[in-house]
């Protein structure tokens, strides 16, 4: 497919770089797959703390930076403040320029997708959660408060929203099962895999001497997962982990010990690292938010993974990872593959399970239904 001279804008709801967390991960490797596939971008993004990047002009053709409204400023009191908080005229304006397709990436940055102005205009919004369920699942870990109260405000106000998505041409949804709840709100809606910092697999064989556990230790639910490994499994395996990610708490680092090693703000090649030579990644999750890509990153560079059925939600992976969904079930399998090789075999198979995720042919995916002509 000739993509030269193609262009397309791409709003975003952060700067998308550095890529260190779960959403730009997938935003940033979609550009850089698109960018290879010949399509010229017109990248849109909200900055509210990670400043201008240069690396993101080595990849798009023009890069515009918008203010988030924050606080106050940012609430409109029939819009979703996710919504709400990014808006403005340049942005409009900017989109206005030429008639080329749209990619909305996540609900946060839909504004102005029923507006007047761009009733013609196709658009993509990329899915990369049921957003309202995602809020009330926040909503519910408070126990009072103003948060309570901020979560359960989104969650209703993201449900109607969701519901008012007219003007789309096509979601394409992150999570596979998401595609069902999706499939009435616009013309096509389809499962389209995460993209990712990995081009093959490149896991090693033999073995390593440690668990691994990885994430932004910020967000809460990575936090409460590390918690738990440490309290109610680790305590109670023979075997070393390492907790590894951004900014982990006081409470976190108390676990430190013979048994357990906290690796505070690894560097990417650093982590890197230390998923190559781990030999078992331990990676349950609490939530079924989404594609984890701290999964598809353990899969293509490191050994066993194990898993829980709420981390695989709507990943397609199941055959790739070792499943254990109770704390006995974790540690009888921790015990069982502490001692096994990862072989050939198990790259080979690693392989297979991953060929839906090849960014290179999902960006093709993609550019077939921003330009169907």
């Amino acid at each position: 497919m000739n993509s030269s001279n193609r262009k397309l804008h791409v709003v975003v709801f952060d700067v998308p770089y550095p890529p260190n967390y779960g959403g730009v991960v997938d935003v940033f490797y979609k550009l850089k797959a698109l960018q290879n596939e010949g399509i010229q971008l017109t990248l849109h993004c909200f900055e509210y703390g990670r400043g201008k990047q240069k690396e993101l002009e080595t990849i798009c053709n023009q890069v515009y930076y918008y203010k988030r409204k924050t606080g106050l400023l940012g609430l409109q009191w029939n819009k979703p403040y996710i919504v709400s908080s990014r808006r403005g005229n340049a942005l409009l304006n900017n989109l206005l320029q030429d008639d080329a397709p749209i990619l909305f990436e996540g609900i946060h940055t839909t504004y102005y997708l029923n507006h007047p102005q761009l009733q013609h205009r196709f658009k993509v919004l990329r899915a990369h959660n049921i957003e309202h369920l995602y809020y009330k699942n926040l909503a519910e870990k408070q126990s009072y408060g103003f948060k309570k109260w901020y979560f359960q405000r989104e969650q209703k106000l993201l449900e109607i929203y969701e519901n008012q998505l007219h003007d789309l041409q096509s979601i394409a949804c992150i999570a596979a099962h998401e595609v069902t709840y999706f499939e009435h709100k616009a013309k096509q809606v389809f499962h389209l895999p995460a993209f990712h910092q990995e081009e093959s697999v490149s896991s090693k064989t033999g073995r390593g001497t440690y668990c691994l556990y990885h994430g932004n230790l910020e967000i809460k639910e990575n936090e409460d997962t590390a918690l738990y490994l440490c309290k109610e499994v680790f305590s109670k395996v023979d075997y070393p982990l390492i907790v590894a990610g951004k900014n982990p708490s006081e409470q976190l680092k108390a676990f430190e010990s013979n048994n357990i090693h906290i690796k505070s703000n690894p560097s990417e090649d650093e982590l890197h690292e230390l998923i190559q030579d781990a030999h078992i990644h331990v990676l349950p999750a609490l939530d079924a938010n989404g594609i984890k890509l701290k999964l598809l990153y353990a899969l293509h560079a490191g050994r066993f993974c194990i898993v829980n059925h709420t981390m695989l939600a709507g990943s397609g992976i199941d055959r790739s990872v070792l499943v254990a969904n109770t704390t006995e079930e974790l540690i009888q399998t921790i015990s069982t593959y502490a001692v096994k090789f990862f072989t050939e075999e198990d790259i080979e198979e690693r392989k297979h399970a991953l060929k839906n995720y090849r960014n290179d042919e999902n960006a093709q995916r993609l550019i077939h239904v921003a330009f169907p002509s």
